[in-house]
């Protein structure tokens, strides 16, 4: 099912995104508290940053623990945003690095905690339909979650806000399963290098978890965003079910319904 991780503050060395606090995101590959399907996130592993106004990310599919080097090259990494992911593959999607979140185009990064049940078969085909061809061109797989990544990206070269781009996603994505008559469970991320948004939500009543905190002994000063606390001891807020929140360095998290 995944479990993603965002940051935004003072910067701080990227390994803290994984490795960072009792449940890091590393842990939650291996002993998640909250999955809503699956029991490990250990098809793939991937963190984006902006060393300028283009992300790059490290991605990989196999768990995150294989990679010896990871931890000691993003501890020499500090930035003040990232965006890191552990994979747990949906049924009918490939496990190869391409379907690996965080992915990129152009100044944006994305990632899902989540599915459309059977997407290949039940939405893949109108939900591209709807890509502006530059866009449907850059597909380079099969998955959901480049579909909705490219489906938010319409929205935003338009204009829309990180906040808006992700509502646009979410409602294409719900109207794409409810004409596939299947489930969708969409907990979508997104960055520009400046924010990042969240939307917590499904086309059902069990939505993937979701919390926030600007109270985190990982990184005092900053606000994580998480599928589930990195440190159970320190004050978590959860997302209300069908909101999306918005993060922005110096200002308070803003949470809004979809």
């Amino acid at each position: 099912m995944c479990r993603l991780t965002a940051y935004v503050g003072p910067e701080i060395p990227l390994d803290r995104l994984i490795f960072g606090g009792d449940h890091s995101l590393l842990r939650q590959s291996y002993a998640a508290r909250e999955l809503r399907s699956g029991t490990v996130n250990v098809d793939g592993y991937g963190i984006a940053w902006f060393p300028a106004a283009e992300p790059v990310r490290m991605a990989e599919a196999r768990p995150v623990w294989h990679d010896p080097d990871l931890g000691p090259v993003l501890r020499s990494i500090e930035r003040p945003l990232g965006l890191a992911a552990v994979r747990s593959a949906t049924p009918g999607i490939p496990v190869d690095r391409n379907a690996v979140a965080p992915l990129l185009h152009d100044r944006w990064a994305f990632a899902l905690n989540g599915f459309i049940w059977g997407f290949r078969a039940s939405a893949m085909r109108s939900m591209r339909r709807d890509l502006p061809d530059h866009l449907y061109a850059a597909l380079s797989g099969v998955s959901d979650t480049e579909t909705i990544f490219l489906t938010a990206v319409a929205a935003l070269e338009k204009g829309a806000s990180l906040s808006d781009g992700l509502r646009y996603a979410f409602e294409a994505s719900v109207a794409a399963a409810a004409r596939g008559g299947v489930a969708a469970q969409l907990n979508l991320a997104i960055t520009d290098g400046e924010g990042v948004a969240f939307t917590r939500g499904s086309n059902g009543p069990d939505p993937n978890s979701l919390y926030w905190s600007s109270e985190s002994t990982v990184a005092p000063g900053g606000t994580f965003v998480a599928s589930e606390p990195l440190t159970p001891e320190d004050p978590w807020a959860a997302v209300p079910d069908g909101h999306v929140i918005s993060v922005r360095a110096g200002a308070a998290p803003v949470i809004e319904p979809i």
